[in-house]
Parts: structure tokens; C-alpha cells; sequence
């Protein structure tokens, strides 16, 4: 029914209500207009699931560097604006973002940031954290259009290939697997700006 959990939880109560959690095997698609979020959106699924669920978790960062995504989700999980994690002024606020720091360095998160990451490369990388850690709670990759794919035609049809490579990765690993994407950039130059499926 309505509201029940089935999944791995997101730590956002509206949003348990509306998926019912994330399921283990499925793809997750988090598309949104540029600065939207998105990233922060990801950094607090990664979050939950490794300091709250315990659960091991797998990052690929293709925009950010391993350094700058760590830095959002400290930032994320202790409250500490990245303003006064780089001015480092406040001590009491730095001392908070120590501690989830610290907390986050032993858990059983990995973050991946090589450069032009193939999704044949997140496959294997994924299958080498599944030997090492067991289980994985949570797949994420950030993001979509910076990601290579075979050589395809057009865009759509490497997107389509990687969709369909990470739904399988999904099944495989039996975990979630959450890829974040722009929308179609044609948006920005409506009156419009909701986001409608074709984009």
C-alpha cells in the first residue's frame, strides 16, 4: 500500500513515501535542468546509505574530482556549508564536519573518479567492490552525458547502450543503481521550463 518501504531507504521521508524506497536490481534515473541538486541529491543517498544503512556504497564522479564529491557529502551530512568548510573559521562547525569526515573515511565507501569513465569500466569496477566488500547497498554515477560509450551514431543510441548496460549491472549486483543526467538543454529556452519526458 501506500507509504510502505520495500527498498533501501533514501533518509528523505517524502520521497520513501512516493517510491516506496530504492529496489535492489533497479535502475534510477535523477534528471533534472542544470544546478538543480542533483549531485547534492546523490551525495545524500550515498550518505544515508553508508553512515546510516552501514551498507557498503560505490560513487563515480565524472564532473568532480574523488576530493570535491567526498567534500559536498561532509557537507551534506554534517550541515557545514562548503563556504565554511574552505574558510575553516568556525571551529565548533569544523569540528562537526571532522567527525562525519572521519566516519565516512571508515565506512565501506568507495569513490571512483577516472577520467572519460567508460560504462564498461564502471562494470568492472563495480564486480572488483562487490569481491572486496560483499553485498553493495548503492550505485551511483554522475553523471550521464560526461560518460563513453561504444561508438554509436548518435547520442541517444551510446545513452540507450549505457541505460541498458546499467540495468543489467543493476540485476546483476542486486543492488540499486542511481545515474544522475541533465535534461535536454532545448528546456532552457522555453517559457516553460517544467520538464516534460522527451526531455
Amino acid at each position: 500500500g501506500a507509504g510502505e518501504i520495500h527498498g533501501l531507504t533514501t533518509g528523505l521521508r517524502e520521497l520513501d513515501d512516493i517510491l516506496g524506497g530504492l529496489r535492489g536490481g533497479q535502475l534510477g534515473l535523477l534528471a533534472s535542468r542544470p544546478k538543480m541538486g542533483k549531485t547534492t541529491l546523490m551525495a545524500s543517498l550515498c550518505n544515508h546509505t553508508s553512515l546510516v544503512k552501514k551498507l557498503p556504497v560505490v560513487g563515480f564522479s565524472l564532473e568532480m574530482t574523488r576530493g570535491e564529491l567526498f567534500e559536498v557529502m561532509v557537507s551534506q551530512a554534517s550541515g557545514v556549508s562548503g563556504k565554511h568548510l574552505k574558510s575553516m573559521s568556525d571551529q565548533c562547525k569544523m569540528d562537526k564536519a571532522y567527525a562525519v569526515a572521519a566516519e565516512l573515511g571508515n565506512s565501506k565507501l568507495h569513490i571512483a573518479d577516472l577520467p572519460g569513465l567508460t560504462v564498461h569500466q564502471v562494470v568492472r569496477e563495480s564486480r572488483r567492490l562487490k569481491r572486496q566488500f560483499g553485498q553493495l547497498g548503492l550505485i551511483a554515477v554522475d553523471y550521464l552525458t560526461l560518460m563513453t560509450a561504444d561508438k554509436a551514431e548518435r547520442n541517444d543510441l551510446a545513452y540507450g547502450a549505457i541505460t541498458k548496460a546499467l540495468k543489467m549491472l543493476a540485476k546483476e549486483m542486486g543492488c540499486p543503481v542511481i545515474l544522475l543526467t541533465q535534461l535536454n538543454r532545448g528546456l532552457e529556452q522555453r517559457a516553460d521550463k517544467r520538464p516534460v519526458p522527451s526531455d
